[in-house]
């Protein structure tokens, strides 16, 4: 709720006072962080998910990939992408491809 309403600090708070995180916990802090412009706090969240031992799933790599999208990051999203199928098997959906679509594009115009 913190982290949708906007309150990050509060989220974050909660997110690093919880012992075991499970995916929701994970998707929910890095969504928070890409919707609220803290796009590189996202990848670094993401980064801890990988090192973790939850692993990401599908949204988790919408929820990276908008956050790639938005904050500019389009090296890194491409990167964070390729891994999808790579390294953990997941097959990139029409939500995955439209935010790499909208982050490519959106480098190009600026």
């Amino acid at each position: 709720m913190y982290a949708k309403c906007g309150d990050i600090s509060n989220a974050k708070r909660i997110f690093e006072r919880r012992g075991s995180r499970n995916d929701v916990c994970w998707n929910t802090m890095i969504t928070g962080l890409a919707v609220h412009g803290r796009s590189r706090e996202a990848l670094e969240l993401f980064s801890q998910i990988e090192e973790s031992s939850e692993k990401p799933n599908s949204v988790s790599f919408l929820s990276v990939l908008s956050a790639c999208a938005h904050g500019g990051f389009t090296d890194e999203g491409l990167q964070i992408f390729s891994k999808m199928k790579e390294k953990y098997g997941l097959e990139a959906g029409i939500e995955h491809y439209g935010l790499i679509f909208h982050g490519v594009f959106i480098n190009l115009i600026k």
